[in-house]
């Protein structure tokens, strides 16, 4: 999972859940990848959770271009619609 995350080659969104577990063919392996809002705790620190929902949040006056690849389609309808406005 280390190499995932520290991997220059893959792009990940600033805030994200990956959901892991142990399977008898591999051992550990990442099951999936989630939106930080859709989790639970389960058993996570509240605190440290609070500021990967922070991370997940951006006015959209402050989103690299980067950051639009993953906002939904109808933010970013939003976005072109508002034009300069941002």
């Amino acid at each position: 999972m280390d190499s995932l995350l520290t991997a220059t080659d893959v792009s990940i969104p600033s805030a994200f859940v990956l959901d892991v577990g142990v399977t008898l063919e591999r051992g550990w392996a990442v099951v999936e990848a989630n939106p930080c809002w859709g989790a639970g705790l389960y058993g996570c620190e509240p605190q440290r959770v609070l500021e990967v929902l922070r991370g997940s949040l951006k006015h959209r006056a402050l989103m690299k271009d980067g950051d639009w690849r993953w906002t939904s389609p109808r933010v970013k309808a939003r976005r072109y619609e508002l034009g300069s406005r941002s």
